[in-house]
């Protein structure tokens, strides 16, 4: 399981060496050059870096005191087998019952699901600043590529609170119930 890690590890990180070799090679020269930003532009992309900054650093701190990060870090579900965890969260996402042996570990699961909600400000917080740093960047395309990573991260916080919202659905309904 290691080997497997680090494997993917280091090709995901070859992957993006090339596609950054690749974007400097072939990309045209004006998307690479510094361009002139306006006043106007350059003070809202400030002022949301540093409302992002903020919001990050206090929803994390809430998060942290509230106990959401200490399970993420210390999760019981991490021991696992990585297609059992699927299995089982397919199970708890479509609302299915599980076998009395898995009951734990879905719980486990379905509860880790509900406490990743915690983190939505903080990543909320985190697309305020990317968007500030677009605002801010000097080249085009430092510019899109920070658009493109709000646009991404934006378009992923919708799914954390679905799926929250079905776990805590299946802990009502499966775990809740038969105790």
């Amino acid at each position: 399981m290691r080997r497997r890690r680090i494997t993917l590890i280091v090709v995901a990180l070859v992957v993006l060496l090339a596609m950054g070799l690749a974007v400097a090679v072939c990309a045209p020269v004006e998307l690479l050059e510094p361009s002139s930003a306006s006043a106007a532009r350059e003070a809202v992309g400030l002022v949301l870096v540093i409302a992002g900054l903020v919001t990050v650093v206090v929803t994390g701190v809430r998060a942290r005191r509230a106990g959401a990060l200490r399970l993420v870090w210390n999760s019981p579900t991490a021991t696992i087998p990585r297609e059992r965890r699927r299995r089982l969260l397919a199970r708890v996402r479509r609302d299915l019952p599980v076998v009395a042996e898995e009951q734990e570990d879905a719980g486990a699961l379905a509860d880790s699901l509900v406490r990743q909600v915690a983190m939505v400000p903080v990543y909320g917080g985190f697309v305020v600043y990317v968007l500030g740093q677009s605002l801010v960047a000097s080249s085009v395309f430092s510019r899109w590529s920070a658009l493109l990573a709000a646009v991404v991260i934006t378009a992923a916080l919708p799914l954390v609170v679905r799926d929250a919202r079905r776990a805590r659905r299946w802990l009502a309904r499966h775990l809740l119930t038969e105790n």
